[in-house]
């Protein structure tokens, strides 16, 4: 089981790996949501407490309550699911993509939340103008704002643009993921390249 979990943590690690530091107010940081909220080290030793949420999701909780031998049984049942080729054994690969399914679907209902915050007419897409306004606020927005926020208004309108991929100046739930986060977007991986060269 230990072998099991050092394995989820190295494909956690590698899927981690691709984040890009972003800093500013509150806009688009790339993986912000960890995957787990317990310390990845615990008193300068792994915790496998990171592991298990990393690889079980809003399952973890769940899997705690249970008695271990529940526990175990569940949890085979769950291996045959990551197991994708049904060979009987879980690779490398079949596990990262496990793992990063799990992050993608808790990163989808991060964003799902934030979007709905912003989509401030409740028409389903969020304009430019409502996520300048309700991430950057009113008053930074003024008639001069200072260089360091016209600097983060012109990346961001960059990444706004590129996921807006039909181009109706808004952003439907799917882009709006791809905007948020587009170092887990394919399509925006030149956005992503940019923005990491650029030190956002």
């Amino acid at each position: 089981m230990e072998r099991f979990l050092y394995v989820v943590f190295c494909a956690f690690l590698f899927t981690s790996c691709i984040c890009a530091a972003s800093t500013g107010r509150d806009r688009p940081k790339p993986h912000e949501e960890n995957l787990s909220d317990k310390d990845h080290t615990v008193e300068g030793e792994h915790g496998t407490e990171y592991d298990h949420e990393a690889f079980l999701g809003d399952m973890k909780d769940e899997y705690d309550e249970l008695p271990p031998e529940e526990a175990k049984r569940r949890l085979r049942v769950l291996v045959k699911r990551v197991d994708s080729d049904k060979d009987g054994y879980v690779t490398e690969e079949e596990l990262t993509k496990w793992v990063k399914d799990v992050f993608s679907k808790r990163l989808a209902e991060g964003v799902e939340e934030d979007a709905k915050s912003k989509d401030t007419d409740g028409d389903g897409k969020i304009t430019w103008d409502e996520y300048t306004k309700s991430s950057y606020g009113t008053e930074e927005l003024g008639d001069s704002p200072d260089e360091e926020t016209k600097k983060m208004l012109s990346t961001d309108k960059r990444r706004f643009d590129t996921a807006d991929k039909d181009k109706d100046g808004a952003l439907n739930k799917e882009e709006y993921v791809h905007f948020m986060h587009p170092e887990s977007s394919p399509e925006m991986g030149d956005i992503h390249v940019i923005e990491t060269i650029e030190g956002w």
